[in-house]
């Protein structure tokens, strides 16, 4: 057996229960796609194990597990793009339609799942001799067996057409978010990706039915298949190194029309008479795929986190205002680089900024050094406190200090 390819599968199958389990991301889209992981690798290793090995308990238990997995990675790959291109994980009555080919698959394979060991052990027999089809043994008691087969490509493909209508259907929208690449390129490739492996799945379906066994036997179909299925599972890989993929597009999930926002700064006193800039609404010329009701409610909760001085953590970084505010990081994301018209960097150091001369302001810095002073507002280095205090107050710290004095 191909070992790298049944860690890759090991590997996919720990991904999705890590993302079901440790969502900090897009979480109704990232269910989806967790679900779409599971199966598919699930599935995947079963059917390797099927063709490729000469191991009978091993196809036995193979065949032992739940067999109707396929029925699923079409509908959450459906889903997974489609929330993603809509900002709505929403399912409707209709949508539930798309699991009752899973419910029956499942339900007829029941009995089949508490038979004996002796029974499913005989059944791996046939499967390994490649006489199951001909014989009269059926893991589904409500779907013949042949029909079960045959479905399956039509099944596939009818996913295929609905992701592909989704993606044009919504082309602009996918085209619009120019600051969002990788998750545009993510998208893409995960288009590309199912499209490729769908279409060798039918056309090796189609091979086993005409009983074209040279194509099985081909050692370059072989290498041909692997090399299909090492890809589909390393770019799973993509995940952990771009987790910005789990938060989607920046798209409003409260677009109503477009309102003329301007967004400014306002000082604020807080319990320990240090200055605070606040966002506030204003009236001005602004197309914003916010609605205006969104956006006084993400103004509130950044105000709360500025407030609590949430920025002055060495660790502030727009994932962590994400799990604090409880929106979604990519709508900080568009709220802070298209409606705020700043890098969240520059914000942040701007805030850190107006603390350190605030305190420079009332003479607390007397007692604590400069150096000191800028790891307490957050900053990892003396070169970036002194770049930013200079791009803030157009002058270093040190010099600022000395026209107080």
């Amino acid at each position: 057996m191909n070992v790298p390819l049944v860690y890759l599968c090991a590997f996919s199958l720990f991904l999705s229960l890590t993302l079901l389990f440790y969502n900090k991301g897009y979480k109704g889209a990232n269910l989806f796609l967790s679900g779409y992981l599971f199966c598919s690798s699930a599935f995947l290793l079963t059917q390797y194990i099927l063709i490729y090995s000469k191991s009978i308990s091993l196809i036995a238990f193979s065949v032992s597990g739940i067999p109707s997995l396929f029925f699923l990675i079409g509908p959450f790959a459906y889903f997974y793009v489609r929330s993603i291109l809509s900002d709505n994980v929403k399912l409707t009555k209709t949508d539930f339609l798309h699991f009752l080919p899973f419910l029956l698959i499942f339900i007829g394979a029941i009995p089949f799942l508490f038979s004996s060991w002796e029974y499913k052990f005989l059944l791996a027999k046939s499967i390994a001799g490649g006489e199951f089809m001909q014989s009269k043994h059926n893991i589904n008691f409500l779907i013949p067996k042949i029909v079960n087969q045959l479905i399956r490509p039509p099944y596939a493909m009818l996913y295929l057409v609905l992701i592909s209508r989704e993606f044009f259907r919504n082309i602009d929208i996918f085209k619009s978010f120019s600051h969002a690449k990788v998750v545009k390129i993510w998208l893409g490739l995960f288009f590309m990706v199912f499209s490729v492996v769908v279409v060798f799945y039918i056309i090796v379906q189609f091979t086993f039915y005409l009983k074209i066994k040279f194509l099985f036997d081909n050692l370059w179909v072989y290498y041909l298949l692997n090399s299909i299925a090492f890809v589909y599972l390393a770019f799973n890989f993509s995940l952990i190194l771009f987790p910005q993929i789990l938060y989607g597009l920046p798209i409003s999930k409260l677009v109503i029309d477009h309102n003329d926002i301007h967004i400014v700064t306002k000082p604020i006193q807080n319990n320990n008479d240090t200055t605070i800039p606040i966002i506030e609404n204003k009236l001005a010329t602004l197309s914003a795929f916010f609605s205006k009701e969104y956006q006084i409610e993400i103004e509130s909760i950044i105000n709360n986190w500025i407030a609590e001085k949430k920025y002055l953590d060495a660790n502030a970084s727009l994932v962590s205002l994400s799990t604090y505010t409880n929106v979604p990081v990519h709508h900080l994301s568009y709220y802070i680089n298209s409606i705020l018209k700043v890098k969240y960097t520059d914000w942040r150091n701007t805030l850190r900024i107006e603390y350190v001369k605030s305190k420079i302001d009332s003479g607390s810095n007397k007692s604590i050094t400069l150096e000191a002073l800028s790891l307490k507002s957050g900053f990892s280095s003396q070169s970036t406190f002194i770049r930013s205090f200079k791009n803030v107050f157009g002058c270093t710290p040190s010099d600022y200090i000395k026209t107080k004095n």
